[in-house]
């Protein structure tokens, strides 16, 4: 039923199905030449325990405090509130037994439901079966934004519409035959910087809202399943679309970073996610204004670094000079490396230099002293055996104990200089992560590195620099492919 809030304390009983008109008429007891005779048309839903509410009159309304306008739809729960028209003529959504329309709003029993799969949380609806045809769609900035002014929005209750034609252009993919389906990045439950219940009930208010059903999927941690990586879609042809295949060809994703360079009054966009991510699941991207308004796509910039090209480069170039001998096990020498974390340098120490039966200390990885480590290389030296430091050496301070000590032996020193930039390093890190989520060293590692690297340089004392070009190594087809995959989205 409708409790009126403001024209006398009376109700106005509605029948399930049934078509019930309010406005300027005997039935809401209104009398206000601005409503129209039929200003707002409602239909009660008892299996969702909701009320349908299609608005058809000239001057706006208000459903729970936001704006309603000609021919737009919404969804009243159990303690909604209507105003025919702006602050006046306010009317109520009771149910006979509100726990149930409770739950439907809180718990989406009746209404949606949720589960977890790994660290993605999955909305569904009942009337959401599966489709060949997704119309896949970011969360913020595509459909809503924020309305705070942070990009990142933490205030579940701050946000609006994005676009004016949102909603219509849903509903008319909705008409074509399309599944709607949303794949956000929520990393801030990771966090703890939103609550997972606060998420729920904002994804529940926007369906409301739009009054067009979806399916959602958010990516609650910086794993496999946050976008540009393609976990969250693999997810969703997996185990979200009852089984259907998707067609690629007739399918998209639109999103709002979308690389977008800055030009003219068009802003930068503050990363390239969106659009690496439908690379990476093979589907056509479209960014929001592109989507909705039909805008050109202006320049954009979608990463510094590209995986598959890595694969490109020339093996037998990849060492400079090319002609550098390798150490040999009972000759002493300290071979120092010297890179960005997770720029190869392990990986090429235990698969190339091991083997050859040289001594390998990583003492940044084994949590050893810069003493510890000294004494280790001491110690191997005296043993006439050849020592490979695996650290990240940044600067001349870093590297000059080893210098001093090789000094002190008599015995040669170089250096390996692993040329892999500050973005394949990060590339790298997080294809280690995900391979190995106990990996504990932070990325920021990389940037705190870029910030004091200093390029090494014979003068320090080396007997020369070796130059390596980084190309990754797979034993397993699966692995290759996981690593071609764009990783990072800025």
């Amino acid at each position: 039923m409708l409790r009126s809030l403001s024209d006398g304390n009376f109700i106005i009983k509605l029948k399930e199905g049934e078509e019930t008109i309010l406005g300027r008429n005997l039935l809401t007891r209104v009398r206000d030449m601005r409503c129209s005779r039929k200003h707002v048309s409602v239909k009660l839903n008892n299996k969702f325990g909701i009320c349908e509410l299609t608005h058809t009159g000239r001057f706006k309304g208000k459903v729970c405090g936001k704006p309603v306008h000609n021919s737009e739809s919404r969804w009243l729960f159990h303690g909604d509130t209507v105003e025919l028209l702006t602050g006046k003529h306010i009317f109520q959504f009771q149910r006979l037994n509100p726990v149930i329309a409770e739950q439907a709003y809180l718990k989406n029993l009746e209404y949606g439901s949720w589960q977890q799969y790994d660290s993605v949380l999955i909305y569904n609806l009942q009337s959401v079966p599966g489709n060949s045809m997704i119309a896949a769609f970011d969360l913020f900035g595509s459909i809503v934004h924020g309305t705070s002014g942070n990009t990142y929005q933490r205030d579940m209750n701050a946000w609006a519409i994005s676009y004016d034609e949102v909603i219509p252009t849903l509903k008319k993919h909705v008409e074509e035959g399309y599944k709607i389906v949303i794949f956000t990045n929520q990393s801030g439950f990771s966090k703890k910087q939103l609550l997972i219940d606060d998420f729920k009930k904002k994804i529940v208010a926007i369906n409301r809202f739009l009054c067009v059903p979806f399916q959602c999927f958010a990516a609650t941690a910086n794993d496999w399943y946050q976008k540009p990586r393609p976990g969250m879609w693999e997810l969703f042809c997996r185990m979200g679309n009852a089984g259907v295949e998707v067609d690629k060809d007739k399918s998209f994703f639109v999103g709002s970073a979308a690389g977008r360079i800055e030009e003219g009054n068009v802003l930068a966009d503050y990363s390239s996610t969106d659009r690496l991510f439908a690379l990476n699941c093979g589907l056509k991207f479209w960014s929001s204004a592109q989507h909705y308004y039909g805008h050109p796509d202006p320049d954009y910039q979608v990463s510094i670094f590209r995986p598959r090209t890595v694969f490109n480069r020339n093996m037998q170039h990849l060492m400079f000079p090319m002609d550098t001998p390798l150490p040999v096990a009972d000759k002493p020498e300290i071979i120092l490396l010297c890179g960005f974390p997770a720029a190869g340098k392990t990986f090429y120490a235990k698969r190339h230099l091991e083997p050859l039966g040289v001594k390998i200390i990583s003492w940044e990885d084994d949590n050893l002293t810069l003493e510890q480590c000294l004494s280790l290389v001491e110690e191997t030296l005296r043993n006439d055996r050849a020592v490979v430091v695996d650290a990240t050496n940044p600067n001349v301070d870093s590297r000059k104990p080893f210098i001093d000590l090789a000094n002190d032996f008599n015995c040669p020193i170089r250096c390996f200089l692993f040329e892999a930039t500050q973005e394949q390093a990060l590339h790298n890190y997080i294809y280690r992560k995900i391979k190995n989520p106990e990996c504990s060293r932070p990325h920021s590692l990389i940037d705190f590195h870029k910030m004091i690297l200093v390029r090494p340089s014979v003068e320090e004392g080396f007997h020369s620099i070796v130059y390596f070009t980084f190309v990754p190594e797979f034993d397993d087809p699966a692995d290759e492919t996981m690593y071609k995959y764009y990783m990072i989205g800025k």
